[in-house]
């Protein structure tokens, strides 16, 4: 475990307590949700990255689940509807192009976008190398130029932020843009769950955004966002999988996603998940 400075302002001396959190597969492991005075909440201390590596091996884990039962079908089902929407939003900017997923996990979005007639690769240093197109090191995208870098639910889960998008602005075609997805500190439900929040995945989630934090860390890496909107499809599975007694899902969940939907719908920065595109400064 390592305690880390704040990633925003460096101070290593501001942080408040906001949340004691447990592993939602080892439920005796806790650790602790910190924010900085400047806003940035982070896990701190976190593991190590070699020591995280071990987090993401639990079979129960997505995308290693297998079991063919209702989180099986929920996932999949979200999969094939935000791999549509993702596409939609990206070929507003570019169609058929050049591609690089950063984070990209077993590459599912990658061979979709292949199977599109784009030409796409999907940096994963957390699995062996599977095929020409997954690229496992930071070195090895040196020799690459993308005109679409996407972050889809990965820039919480990266220890090293700056020296990562230091690379993608690298590895961006000058008039390319950088599409991001992240967990949504300010997430109307999150008010419903507190601790239980299944967006907090502690240890997996080192970092917790807010649309000020995370412009705040575009900015300092020259970057800036030029659209942004909620993923409302994120609602529903947030609130689903937050929920782990059958009476609360019956009583409480239809009203606590009709109640964040309105709320969303007036605040888009009440979004469970916010989808940016961004270009460079």
């Amino acid at each position: 475990m390592e305690f880390v400075n704040c990633i925003l302002c460096n101070s290593d001396d501001t942080f408040n307590h906001v949340e004691s959190v447990c592993d939602r597969f080892k439920k005796e492991n806790n650790y602790n949700i910190l924010e900085c005075e400047c806003g940035m909440v982070m896990l701190n201390p976190r593991p190590t990255i070699n020591e995280i590596e071990k987090h993401y091996s639990n079979k129960d884990y997505q995308p290693h689940y297998k079991k063919n039962n209702f989180i099986s079908f929920l996932y999949k089902t979200a999969q094939i509807i935000n791999n549509k929407s993702k596409i939609s939003l990206i070929e507003k900017y570019f169609k058929k192009s050049s591609l690089l997923d950063f984070g990209g996990g077993d590459g599912q979005f990658s061979s979709f976008m292949i199977n599109k007639n784009w030409k796409s690769y999907y940096y994963e240093p957390n699995l062996d190398k599977k095929n020409k197109n997954h690229i496992h090191s930071l070195l090895d995208l040196n020799q690459f130029t993308f005109d679409v870098v996407t972050m889809f639910h990965s820039i919480e889960h990266i220890h090293n932020i700056d020296e990562s998008l230091e690379v993608i602005y690298k590895v961006l075609d000058k008039d390319g843009v950088l599409v991001l997805s992240f967990p949504n500190y300010y997430a109307y439900e999150k008010s419903f769950f507190n601790k239980d929040w299944i967006a907090y995945d502690a240890p997996r989630h080192l970092y917790h955004f807010s649309p000020k934090t995370i412009k705040k860390i575009l900015i300092k890496n020259k970057f800036e966002i030029i659209e942004s909107k909620p993923v409302y499809l994120d609602t529903f599975y947030n609130i689903i999988m937050s929920t782990d007694k059958l009476y609360r899902f019956i009583f409480f969940v239809p009203f606590q996603i009709i109640l964040s939907l309105l709320k969303i719908l007036k605040d888009n920065n009440l979004g469970s998940s916010l989808l940016l595109v961004c270009k460079k400064l």
